[in-house]
């Protein structure tokens, strides 16, 4: 137990006969079960497959190409583990006695200048998102929803604030477009394994996920550990950032219903848009608040009714994006009948910087 690792590999076989490999598969069943996992086709990797059970060889494709998300390797010896460690960076690794004798490796998970040809876009979707000015939640990850997929991106990032799954809550517009077994929750539960969409570059890392096609009123986000405690978690609002473009294109042709701070107001589908043309994270820094008086006081939560009005606040990261040095926020609205609507932004113990009260005209 007290032998030097390197002299075990520079002295002694390790896995001649690579039995190690099925543990390295069985590893990628278990962390990517909801996805495709495509393994480099080699004599150990395809004999350590057919002792799988059917069931979980359909789940593996075995690739002749250089390019599969993953290499398993079980080393004989120090130069054996030299090679490995140069075709990517490793996900997972079996040791004895201090001394590795099998690496998973993904070769299009690497750190620094050495991308290959098909990392260029991780690098692309970062000049994107930067283009973004700010994202859509900061969190331990800053979250970004653009062009119909949330996007994951932590600037100083290692292996370790990867290696758990991200876990998703999908909030719909319409319920009805849930799965009927999750209607009584309100949302739709999916993860996301880095590995699967996910690459480095220069100490960066950022990861991709697909949004559903209906409409979302918010995203619930985290991760959570080994243990299965949340790490972290942050919501956001993906109606505005996914369609900035399409949102701007529809205010064109209507009238404010009132204008303050620099912003104007609109109805839109239901919903309360605040949109500022010139504008900077700074201008959308301090807190929105957003009272609402209904036409029926009936309609309050039995708590607001004394007030008269319900405080729909909101942080500007939660319902807006920046695009262009334009601000736009997308607030939504109770279903019942709206009076009147007050808002502005505040700041604790300055008071207001500005306020907007107006009749609530559908």
């Amino acid at each position: 137990n007290r032998a030097d690792p390197d002299e075990l590999e520079q002295q002694y076989t390790m896995d001649r006969w690579q039995v190690a490999v099925r543990q390295g598969l069985e590893y990628l069943l278990e962390r990517y079960p909801d996805t495709p996992i495509y393994v480099l086709r080699n004599l150990t990797s395809s004999i350590n497959w057919r002792m799988l059970p059917a069931a979980e060889r359909e789940r593996i494709a075995l690739s002749d190409s250089w390019d599969a998300d993953f290499h398993l390797v079980g080393y004989m010896d120090a130069g054996t583990r030299a090679w490995t460690t140069e075709r990517g960076l490793a996900v997972y690794e079996l040791r004895a006695y201090g001394s590795s004798y099998l690496t998973v490796t993904a070769p299009r998970l690497v750190w620094g200048d050495g991308l290959r040809p098909g990392e260029e876009a991780y690098r692309a979707a970062y000049r994107k998102l930067a283009a973004a000015e700010i994202p859509a939640a900061r969190s331990a990850f800053d979250v970004y929803a653009v062009d119909g997929a949330l996007y994951y991106v932590k600037d100083d990032c290692a292996l370790a604030d990867v290696e758990t799954k991200f876990f998703l809550h999908y909030f719909p517009v319409n319920a009805d477009d849930l799965p009927e077994p999750r209607r009584e929750y309100g949302f739709e539960s999916r993860y996301v394994h880095f590995g699967t969409r996910g690459g480095f570059f220069d100490g960066k890392c950022i990861t991709q996920e697909p949004l559903p096609d209906y409409d979302l009123v918010r995203i619930r986000t985290g991760q959570r550990t080994a243990a299965g405690e949340t790490s972290w978690t942050t919501e956001l609002n993906p109606l505005v950032s996914g369609r900035f473009q399409e949102i701007v294109s529809r205010l064109a042709g209507l009238r404010p219903l009132a204008a303050a701070g620099g912003f104007d107001l609109y109805w839109d589908g239901g919903k309360l848009v605040y949109r500022r043309e010139t504008c900077d994270a700074s201008d959308v820094a301090a807190r929105f608040y957003l009272h609402l008086f209904p036409a029926d006081a009936a309609d309050l939560p039995a708590d607001r009714r004394p007030l008269g009005f319900v405080n729909r606040g909101f942080d500007f990261p939660e319902y807006g994006a920046i695009r262009g040095g334009q601000c736009l926020a997308v607030a939504p609205l109770p279903h019942y009948p709206i009076a009147r609507i007050r808002t502005g932004q505040h700041t604790p113990g300055h008071g207001n910087l500005w306020q907007a009260d107006f009749p609530a005209e559908r």
